[in-house]
């Protein structure tokens, strides 16, 4: 697991001053649709994101990952051009179709060159009106999704983050795993899919989101040609509760050289206050633990500490080591120092600065930004919410950061996979 790809990139930035928010336009199509327009004139491409609402709560564990086995499946063709032709005219045109699934939500994200993009939101929606269902195509992705499920059984970077899950998760909807499991996997049929599928195209089940360069007329004509034409109904998602506190440790065993710790404790969301000078705090925590694990000590070739986004939000704490009660009691330490000892002006500059890079990368690639975009119009207070936040951050002081670190970061769940002894 890497952590550390853009501390430096941050570090060069002079000061911390608020990403340029470009102009949001809101429309709705005639099924009532809502979209998010962002034009950015100066670059070649333009992306189109849909958000599907919901996530994990819509399901229970024995449909873990049918979501994303049927939004691949129905991506894979439909009824006027079907599997596999519909995915060699989409490799012909330049155009990625990617399927995302999370907690909360799934993201389809629609890229291509300005020039096809008409073309690509045609294809894709004829694909969520008139999905061809193809066999073949449902068990190359159901196929897939299980390999993957079996390395993760195996892989510790996963196997750590199941095993706090098992506890953390316990009696929650985010125990279902949106990428599935190897038994819920194994069980899902072309039946549950199109099933499924069904009872998902209500035109309120989905938001959308367009970024790049663009005719605004033309995009709006395209989408109600295909995605306005989803059946007009409400899409009741179900409420996600919060996380239980609990200060608990479980552990487990492989035959390894190196153990790994993961660590979870319920955070603030979107929409609470203390979001901003938490990430911040947890941004602080993680250049500290970075600092003393890996730089000073040399116990750990990846940690890491951070903030999530989900409805019901949750802070985390990671390393892998081969001296783990040594690295432990390190950490154990960096959390006693930054609740009780000062947090430094420079502290937060060094995280203001990396979060307001993050920002401006994040807008580098269309795709990545109708995906944020999306994702706080969603969860949060509005996509505006995505540019305020590096503002927000720039004005927290070290006393509102350590405030909000003292309301959370505490009854930390931890899983621990341990070596297996040898005999």
């Amino acid at each position: 697991m890497k952590w550390r790809t853009l501390g430096i990139v941050g570090l060069s930035l002079l000061s911390c001053q608020p990403a340029k928010q470009p102009k949001i336009e809101r429309f709705a199509l005639k099924n009532g649709i809502p979209v998010i327009f962002v034009a950015l004139p100066e670059v070649p491409t333009a992306s189109v994101g849909i958000l599907i609402k919901g996530g994990v709560a819509k399901l229970d564990t024995s449909q873990a990952g049918l979501e994303l086995l049927t939004l691949r499946t129905v991506l894979a063709g439909s009824e006027s051009l079907g599997y596999p032709q519909f995915e060699q005219k989409l490799a012909t045109l330049g155009i990625d179709l990617r399927v995302n699934a999370q907690n909360d939500f799934s993201i389809m994200t629609i890229h291509a060159l300005d020039q096809y993009l008409g073309d690509a939101i045609r294809m894709a929606g004829d694909a969520f009106l008139h999905p061809q269902f193809n066999e073949k195509a449902f068990e190359k992705y159901r196929r897939q999704m299980l390999m993957a499920a079996r390395r993760r059984e195996v892989n510790p970077d996963d196997r750590v983050w199941d095993l706090v899950n098992t506890l953390f998760y316990r009696n929650h909807p985010y125990r279902t795993r949106p990428d599935g499991t190897v038994q819920s996997l194994e069980r899902l049929t072309l039946t549950d899919v199109q099933n499924y599928w069904k009872s998902l195209l209500k035109s309120g089940a989905f938001i959308i989101a367009v970024a790049g360069h663009y005719q605004r007329d033309s995009v709006l004509r395209w989408l109600n040609q295909t995605f306005g034409e989803i059946p007009q109904a409400p899409y009741p998602v179900p409420k996600v509760p919060p996380l239980d506190f609990r200060d608990t440790l479980v552990t487990d065993t492989l035959p390894l050289q190196t153990a790994y710790l993961a660590g979870k404790f319920p955070g603030p969301s979107f929409r609470d206050p203390e979001y901003p000078a938490t990430l911040l705090g947890l941004s602080v925590l993680d250049d500290r633990l970075w600092d003393t694990l890996r730089t000073q000590y040399g116990l750990t070739y990846a940690t890491g500490a951070g903030l999530s986004a989900r409805r019901a939000n949750y802070g985390y704490l990671y390393f892998s080591s081969a001296q783990p009660q040594e690295a432990f009691q390190l950490l154990k330490r960096e959390l006693d120092h930054i609740l009780t000892g000062p947090i430094l002006e420079e502290d937060l500059k060094r995280a203001k600065n990396l979060w307001q890079t993050r920002t401006f990368l994040r807008q580098e690639s269309t795709a990545g930004l109708v995906s944020n975009l999306l994702m706080f119009e969603y969860l949060g207070f509005g996509a505006e919410q995505f540019y305020r936040l590096p503002m927000a951050l720039d004005q927290l002081t070290p006393s509102q950061v350590q405030k909000a670190l003292r309301k959370y970061l505490h009854d930390i769940t931890y899983g621990f996979l341990i070596p297996k002894p040898s005999n």
